[in-house]
């Protein structure tokens, strides 16, 4: 994540989105931007039951009333599936436990004869756009409401067993595509372009198109092979950005020695996020913007997250500072050696050789380096700072699948007619003289 994403319109339309033939490979295709009432069910009362034929895997969706049950089914198939922090319970469970009961997405239950192999928390929406195209939607992980899905969820997929991963994606996909009927748009968010279910989706549509929205590169620091090479960080960086990262380091020093701090308890780690929230918002104000903890909403998500998961080693809250001189904090997940870089929070000065970023980086990789973390994950985005301290890694992808609609080929026109429109008004540029 790591930047603020401003909370938008759900009414906001798709500008120019990629349709993705089936056999084309979404991990080498062009970047794209974009632009009822409450449940009272005390337990998980089933929908629909679909089977698999090819596959002996049957899938149901659920209402969720207890938590607490939903709680026990997860963790009990987390401890057998492979998963980010985004899909673990740690995320998941406090996203269920802050949102509004009326809004609380179904559970994907998919089955075999062992038991419940595949899990996933689907949302529901009533979306409309440019006033006139409306869609009853369905949300992996996300409710539809940009309030709520301002959070981003990255490295998102289902929850399977690790013996039956691709059958439990293709049985839930096909429950979906041949089941769920209820809904004209399907939206994948934070999707890693190599993963299974990215495939699968690619490639079973059931006669609708799947157009990708957005497509991000992620930067990764291998933190096992930065460790077998017996170098720090910054000894493995380019020329210019170690000189950079050097010449910073040094000037900090000036004031200082450099020190890596981390909280020791909950309220500890609750002061460094309030640190880190007033240098975050100081920042993102200076350029028109809220930042990503402004709204009430998200400042108590991250907050309970903080409490509910720091005791359980997955919430790294790190403080860089030279001396007294406060350079900045970084605001990371840990989950199974991969810490996950999510915000920030670095005191700028006028003087541009200072570069708090990179330098909080650097201490906070061989920090994890030394503690025998795996992988610094630097999650989806392109800015410079990660080109320079990451290598690439698979893309993260925004995808919607579309049923066969005549409402979508409408909204196919309507903007294909306001682009030539733009066009139009465009004012052409003067001829060159030869």
């Amino acid at each position: 994540m790591n930047s603020s994403r401003p909370i938008g319109d759900a009414g906001t339309s798709l500008k120019s989105p990629h349709i993705i033939s089936p056999a084309s490979n979404a991990a080498q295709a062009t970047r794209f931007e974009h632009d009822g009432g409450e449940k009272t069910e005390p337990r998980i009362a089933p929908l629909p039951v679909a089977t698999n034929d090819a596959c002996p895997i049957s899938v149901s969706l659920l209402e969720v009333g207890d938590l607490d049950e939903a709680r026990e089914l997860w963790l009990d198939l987390q401890a057998r599936s492979r998963h980010s922090f985004f899909n673990s319970w740690g995320w998941i469970g406090c996203w269920l436990s802050q949102l509004p009961v009326a809004i609380r997405p179904q559970l994907l239950v998919a089955e075999n004869a062992s038991g419940i192999v595949g899990l996933a928390f689907v949302g529901r929406k009533r979306l409309r756009r440019g006033g006139i195209i409306r869609s009853n939607a369905r949300f992996l992980h996300e409710t539809g409401d940009p309030l709520y899905d301002s959070l981003t969820i990255e490295h998102n997929g289902l929850l399977a067993d690790r013996d039956c991963e691709a059958a439990v994606h293709h049985g839930i996909v096909d429950f979906l595509n041949s089941q769920c009927r209820d809904w004209d748009e399907l939206m994948l968010s934070g999707i890693d372009s190599n993963s299974s279910l990215a495939r699968v989706v690619q490639n079973e549509r059931a006669g609708g198109r799947l157009l990708l929205l957005k497509q991000s590169p992620c930067y990764v620091v291998d933190l096992d092979e930065l460790r077998n090479s017996g170098k720090d960080f910054c000894s493995s960086l380019g020329s210019s950005t170690r000189a950079s990262v050097r010449k910073s380091i040094r000037l900090y020093e000036e004031r200082g020695a450099l020190t890596l701090q981390q909280p020791r308890d909950v309220s500890e780690a609750l002061q460094f996020f309030e640190e880190l929230k007033a240098l975050h918002g100081k920042s993102w104000e200076s350029r028109g913007d809220s930042g990503a903890f402004a709204h009430d909403w998200l400042d108590g998500f991250h907050r309970n997250l903080i409490a509910a998961r720091f005791p359980h080693r997955e919430i790294q809250l790190l403080r860089v500072q030279a001396g007294d001189h406060l350079i900045g904090l970084l605001y990371n997940f840990a989950l199974d050696g991969r810490i996950s870089f999510y915000q920030s929070g670095f005191q700028y000065e006028e003087n541009a050789k200072l570069k708090p970023g990179l330098v909080c980086h650097t201490l906070a990789i061989d920090f994890n380096r030394e503690q025998g973390a795996h992988a610094y994950d630097f999650l989806a985005g392109d800015g410079q700072y990660k080109r320079s301290l990451g290598r690439e890694a698979a893309a993260v992808q925004w995808f919607v699948l579309q049923r066969n609609r005549w409402r979508f080929r409408v909204e196919d026109l309507l903007r294909a007619a306001r682009a030539r429109l733009r066009h139009l008004r465009t004012p052409a540029k003067p001829a060159t003289e030869p």
